[in-house]
């Protein structure tokens, strides 16, 4: 496990009034789920669920139109990539970057031999024009259009211009969209790369798939070297509950479930999954005012002197802080403000020096804007 994840309230007590560290969904209302939660649970604790979850696969096959032998449950999505990378261990994994530190650790405790490609480089040596793509802000939203710093060219080539990849990868992992960045991965270019590398596996994390107006991969695709890592933490904001799920050919499935223990997601958690998936909380019709705020936020952000902003696909991005220290800044926004910002430093050297954001509401959008103006203003 590498340690410096998002969404450490905890640190401060209960002196945050607007966490903008982490990237759950802030406007889910689960105040129906909790009170089915308490009018279930004497019988929720009192029994042991089905070992796999197998109501909850049910649901959720139900929800995606696909059979339940292509899905496989887990506690929270982070469970499912360790399980993953067991399946393929002591392979060669790329892992493109700068993404989630877990894929990282999860190889390397299987013993996998990691590459790593900056995203950026990865999709130009393919050849592919993503113009219409946030990826495309390696120019940046900074004054003066300088590149970006996670925009930096790969020493070593990992693809070709016929989307054919290195001979000595097994493994690719990818997340899609992209934490930190909150980039799409263009869909074309994905399904070109999937179907020219069918000897190679492809680990593609959608857990933010609802958070973008960009299509991603569907889980009823037909490819068989395919797994899609899939989150209802982010979507119905319930990290506590830790829920996770893997879609992929029923073959793969199959080998995946062979690796994992029995009784891995409780009946609580299990109980919340159905009753999110079939109560029908509607978050794409929320998610276009969600960007609106993103681009306002960017936007004014960027007009501070020493801090510049990063395009991306969903309602989080990425920061830099030129003038003043990641960690001074955030503890200063936390004791000083109440507000809590993601420091991003450990998701790779090239995240020197920025933080994420994931927007919440107007008032308390405006509310960093203005702290962090007053932030810099002191540092001249």
């Amino acid at each position: 496990m590498i340690f410096g994840h998002g969404d450490d309230s905890y640190l401060y007590g209960n002196n945050i009034k607007a966490n903008f560290s982490s990237n759950c969904f802030f406007e889910i209302d689960n105040k129906g789920l909790i009170n089915h939660l308490k009018a279930n649970i004497e019988s929720l604790i009192s029994s042991y669920p089905h070992p796999q979850g197998k109501e909850m696969m049910e649901t959720l096959g139900e929800f995606h139109s696909i059979e339940t032998n292509r899905i496989s449950i887990f506690n929270g999505a982070t469970e499912a990539i360790y399980t993953v990378a067991n399946l393929f261990k002591d392979k060669s994994s790329l892992i493109l970057c700068p993404t989630f530190s877990e894929y990282e650790s999860a190889c390397k405790i299987f013993n996998h031999t990691i590459d790593k490609s900056n995203l950026v480089s990865f999709i130009k040596e393919s050849g592919y024009a993503f113009d219409n793509y946030a990826l495309n802000s390696y120019k940046s939203n900074s004054k003066d259009g300088e590149k970006s710093e996670y925009a930096y060219n790969d020493e070593k080539k990992y693809i070709n211009s016929n989307c054919k990849i290195i001979d000595e990868i097994d493994v690719v992992w990818l997340c899609n969209p992209n934490n930190p960045t909150g980039t799409v991965f263009p869909i074309e270019l994905l399904k070109k790369i999937i179907y020219c590398n069918s000897d190679k596996f492809f680990i593609i994390d959608q857990s933010y798939w609802m958070f973008t107006t960009k299509e991603v991969l569907d889980v009823k695709n037909s490819f068989t070297n395919v797994i899609i890592i899939n989150s209802l933490t982010k979507e119905f904001c319930i990290p506590g509950l830790r829920l996770g799920y893997i879609t992929s050919c029923k073959e793969l499935i199959e080998k995946i479930d062979n690796l994992k223990m029995p009784w891995t997601v409780n009946a609580i958690a299990i109980e919340a999954g159905k009753y999110l998936l079939n109560h029908n909380i509607e978050i794409k019709e929320k998610l276009i005012n969600l960007i609106n705020e993103r681009n306002r936020v960017i936007k004014e952000i960027s007009k501070i002197d020493g801090f510049e902003c990063f395009d991306s696909d969903t309602h989080f991005f990425l920061c830099k802080s030129e003038k003043i220290k990641v960690e001074e800044l955030k503890n200063i926004l936390a004791n000083k403000y109440g507000i809590l910002i993601r420091n991003a430093e450990n998701f790779g050297e090239n995240c020197k020096s920025m933080f994420r954001i994931a927007v919440l509401d107007e008032e308390k959008n405006s509310m960093l804007i203005e702290a962090i103006n007053e932030i810099a203003a002191t540092f001249k």
